[in-house]
């Protein structure tokens, strides 16, 4: 049997449940823990080595094991049960004088910190701090960079599953310029075959109310599951350059699509269109930096455009802006709000995470939420082109 490992090392009888098959169903499935006293995650086996062979993992991927042990402490008995498919590693930070860079041998910069960040845990973190109650689900590795993990999540109380795989944990050094615009240069490191056993991921599915799948391999594989379930699911194309056919489950099985306009510039329009046209989705959203943000619906033909909120912090870093503004946009989405609100709403966190140093180094909550909302800043949409 392999080796377990959890939080604060954790024995066999408190590591994440595997069951055999197709796992539970619906009415026995294991449950995320919240601070009104929902059920923790029941304690199960690891998948033996064998099974994560045969699901394209290597041996090594066989270690795993549950953070937190006290899991969704800061969300509400009302929270949305979202299960973050992939995207959690460490982010190194190094400010630089200007982007692009000037042709030296060495620039002197200020002192290099580490984050944990990337996708799926800042859309995590952001909707636990709104009273969600978000699972993480990923590979990481054995190493220091996965310790940082473990203790942040342990520290916001995020319930956080997950397989080690001996690639280690993803890792990305991001330049950041004074005016808080960014360079990442990212190490995925694990192997495109690697796949999530069925019976890790299954029980999983069974107990969220919604999915938001990052566009790492792995995660690609969940969809046909996501779609016989009927869970509603998200996504973040990123930086998709609107032809690249590795986006295209995530753009076109997807209810929800953000993407960014940094590869596509006006031709944004045009692919958003086509997400639509050739897809599921209900609403696409592309953001702009410091242009704001688009949004289209379904059957409707109006691109609308929202501006960046001013809320009168200081930018310092836009490093996981994009997250905040997705996870705060699902929040919206999840009380029925208006897409015109969903938009104002990610506006507000999307600059408020410009504002702190690091990547998801503080999420917006539902209290700063209301008082930013207030602002005669925060104003509404305009026609894109």
């Amino acid at each position: 049997m392999p080796r377990i490992v959890g939080a604060r090392g954790l024995d066999s009888t408190s590591a994440p449940h595997i069951e055999n098959g197709e796992g539970p169903d619906r009415t026995g499935a294991p449950r995320s823990a919240s601070a009104e006293g929902h059920e923790r995650a029941n304690a199960p086996h690891i998948a033996s080595a064998d099974d994560l062979e045969s699901a394209g993992a290597s041996r090594n991927a066989s270690t795993g094991g549950r953070d937190s042990d006290d899991a969704g402490r800061n969300a509400s008995a009302s929270g949305r049960r979202v299960l973050v498919a992939g995207g959690v590693g460490i982010d190194t930070i190094v400010r630089v004088p200007s982007l692009p860079l000037p042709m030296a041998d060495s620039i002197h910069v200020p002192a290099v910190h580490d984050y944990v960040a990337h996708t799926g845990n800042g859309v995590a973190l952001g909707l636990l701090a709104l009273g969600h109650r978000p699972v993480l689900l990923d590979f990481i590795g054995d190493d220091p960079q996965a310790q940082l993990i473990h203790a942040r999540y342990r520290e916001r109380g995020l319930a956080f599953d997950y397989l080690v795989h001996e690639s280690g944990t993803r890792r990305s050094v991001n330049l950041v310029s004074p005016d808080g615009r960014r360079l990442s240069l990212y190490d995925g490191r694990h192997p495109d075959t690697l796949r999530m056993p069925r019976e890790l991921y299954l029980p999983r599915l069974r107990e969220a109310e919604h999915v938001h799948v990052s566009i790492v391999p792995w995660a690609r594989a969940l969809y046909d599951d996501i779609e016989a379930l009927g869970l509603p699911v998200s996504t973040d194309l990123h930086d998709w350059d609107g032809r690249n056919p590795y986006y295209h489950d995530f753009a076109h099985r997807s209810d929800i699509v953000f993407l960014s306009s940094a590869a596509l510039g006006e031709g944004v329009f045009d692919v958003m269109r086509s997400i639509l046209r050739e897809g599921r989705a209900r609403v696409v959203v592309a953001t702009a930096g410091a242009g704001g943000s688009h949004v289209l619906e379904r059957d409707d033909t109006e691109i609308r455009h929202f501006p960046c909120a001013q809320l009168g912090l200081s930018i310092v870093d836009s490093n996981g802006a994009g997250d905040a503004f997705s996870s705060a946009f699902l929040h919206a989405w999840f009380e029925g709000a208006s897409t015109d609100t969903c938009m104002r709403t990610a506006a507000i966190s999307g600059a408020y995470a410009c504002a702190w140093p690091g990547t998801a180094e503080r999420s917006l909550s539902r209290e700063e939420l209301a008082r930013f909302d207030q602002l005669p800043s925060i104003v509404g949409t305009e026609r894109s082109p």
